[in-house]
């Protein structure tokens, strides 16, 4: 992936249309060869995250950010179904996946279906272990887009929603890359928008072409903007395999998971909602 290090940072346009296009293209390929099935979905969604990633990586050399700093593990996070879907496979290869999966259970049982109950109490996320993510490699794209020169409005956000204060307007700016994350909600949203039409043409509810359908971007957006800690407790109950596998065959697997509404302090693919 060395595009990065050539593209144009000050466009962010320029390397996004690059990163689509190739994400776009991986996706292709990965359905040619495995079909519309569980592992092509992993390796699509592995794929999707590999591409975040790399968005970010150049940034980091001006980052406060390091390692055993999480005060931004203080916000709530959307997630994606490939976010999701990485998170939960992920947390099913750790050695000690059995007190992790406890942690999200009980955190999703918490929240029952508010994010925000979760840092009103004054609690952070369940995948936080000293300091570190148990995932790091495989966090929400959303999370990735958490970079800061400086850490002190980290901070002061992690602490004014930990303990259970109003946080200040535009706070929220200083701890998320705004721009990088709207770039990397793109490039997440064209992967899900071609494997939601290739999902829809295999169901039979749409036509194989290649226009842009009316209900395709609505499609799309059905597998976006889920609540992060609900869903993943969803996934490793019923088991990867088989929640992927329905949703692959037209469940509307995410139905319960999906952010309605305005809810204040959460990273929403591209928006950070403020309180005022």
């Amino acid at each position: 992936m060395g595009w990065a290090s050539r593209a144009n940072r000050e466009n962010p346009d320029s390397w996004v249309r690059i990163a689509a296009t190739a994400e776009v293209r991986a996706i292709g390929e990965i359905l040619s060869e495995k079909g519309l099935t569980a592992e092509a979905v992993y390796e699509i969604a592995d794929n999707a995250g590999g591409w975040a990633a790399e968005c970010v990586a150049p940034l980091f050399k001006k980052a406060a950010c390091g390692q055993g700093c999480s005060w931004c593990c203080a916000l709530a996070v959307t997630a994606n179904a490939f976010d999701i879907v990485r998170a939960a496979r992920a947390i099913e290869g750790l050695p000690n996946r059995d007190d992790v999966r406890a942690r999200v259970l009980a955190a999703a049982a918490r929240e029952e279906q508010d994010e925000e109950r979760r840092f009103d109490a004054g609690e952070w996320c369940p995948l936080l272990e000293v300091g570190r993510c148990a995932i790091y490699e495989a966090r929400p794209a959303n999370c990735i887009a958490c970079n800061a020169e400086d850490v002190k409005p980290c901070e002061a956000f992690a602490r004014f929603r930990t303990e259970g204060r109003q946080v200040p307007v535009g706070l929220e700016t200083g701890v998320v890359n705004l721009r990088i994350n709207e770039a990397i909600a793109r490039i997440s949203d064209a992967a899900l928008l071609v494997l939601t039409i290739k999902m829809a043409v295999a169901l039979g509810q749409r036509p194989a072409n290649d226009d842009l359908a009316p209900d395709d971007k609505a499609r799309a957006k059905a597998a976006s903007r889920l609540r992060f800690v609900p869903a993943v407790a969803a996934v490793l109950t019923e088991g990867v395999e088989h929640f992927v596998t329905r949703w692959l065959r037209g469940g509307d697997v995410f139905a319960a998971y999906r952010l309605t509404g305005s809810t204040p302090n959460i990273i929403k693919g591209g928006t950070a909602a403020r309180e005022g």
